[in-house]
């Protein structure tokens, strides 16, 4: 059960209000919706009755309301005492960092502020010595850890040049671009091998025409008018939301984003610490979808 689940669903049972609840998180009113929904879910019983002008705790949510509460108090407890401690923090921090290399970058920033003690080494290529306390990537890496958590499932998109025939549609058909050439950063790159299967479930095979690892130099090849590129959803959009235009596909595909550690390493208070800032941040991410 996700902490933040248990935040959300103190704060709505005590407002009664899941609009005003919502803003004292600063997330939007349908995702607070959804998490408690989830929520619900996941415990098997109702815990809001709801009406049109009126929400209310059922006898569950009732029962459930003080035991979250003090969980809740002895958790923030915890929190400040590490606060308390956060100047004393130190030590070095190893990362492979695959996908989603700007989230990271903006969760180090803020760690780094909280915990000026702790310094970070990042890798951001497969053939980087390990071994790591924490990788950021696709399922394959399983296999090195032994624990590991999704952190995002996230849409791919296309983009494709201003002026470009398929530029003014709102969504695109896999058949639409089977003729396309396209810029990759590898052939065995997660995001890429599902395109892949989704085209060959449509009857061709995806033209390559760069493979290029430097997500700057796929850029360039963009510019230079050498082929589309596959993007995902958040992680590459600020690569080229000047350069083209984005468009979904009719039926979405979908990657994800998992986070992998060796349980053994979270004795290590900073990275436990880190952990916990990566999933706040792609929890963020995740709650701004639709």
């Amino acid at each position: 059960m996700e902490l933040m689940r248990l935040r959300y669903f103190y704060t709505v049972g005590k407002m009664l209000n899941i609009s005003q609840a919502a803003k004292i998180h600063g997330i939007p009113q349908p995702a607070m919706s959804k998490t408690i929904s989830s929520l619900e879910s996941e415990l098997g019983v109702k815990l809001f009755d709801r009406s049109k002008n009126h929400l209310s705790l059922t006898k569950a949510g009732q029962l459930f309301m003080p035991e979250v509460e003090k969980a809740l108090e002895h958790l923030d407890y915890g929190i400040r005492e590490m606060e308390s401690k956060k100047n004393s923090l130190s030590g070095d921090l190893r990362l492979s960092v695959m996908y989603h290399r700007n989230t990271c970058i903006h969760c180090i920033d803020r760690f780094s502020k909280d915990y000026p003690g702790v310094n970070f080494s990042i890798y951001n290529n497969w053939a980087d010595p390990g071994p790591f306390d924490l990788c950021i990537g696709g399922p394959d890496r399983v296999s090195q850890y032994d624990s590991s958590i999704s952190l995002l499932r996230e849409e791919i998109r296309i983009v494709v040049p201003f002026g470009h025939r398929l530029a003014n549609n709102s969504k695109v058909a896999i058949d639409d671009i089977k003729n396309e050439k396209f810029i990759i950063s590898s052939t065995s790159n997660q995001m890429f091998q599902i395109f892949q299967a989704v085209a060959k479930d449509a009857g061709f095979i995806p033209n390559v025409s760069i493979v290029s690892n430097d997500l700057y130099c796929i850029r360039q090849y963009f510019d230079l008018g050498m082929g589309i590129a596959l993007i995902p959803r958040f992680s590459w959009v600020t690569l080229f939301k000047d350069a083209g235009v984005i468009i979904p596909f009719e039926s979405p595909i979908y990657r994800t984003v998992h986070m992998f550690w060796n349980m053994h390493n979270l004795s290590k208070p900073s990275l436990a610490l880190f952990k916990q800032y990566m999933e706040d941040e792609f929890r963020k991410i995740g709650e701004g979808q639709p």
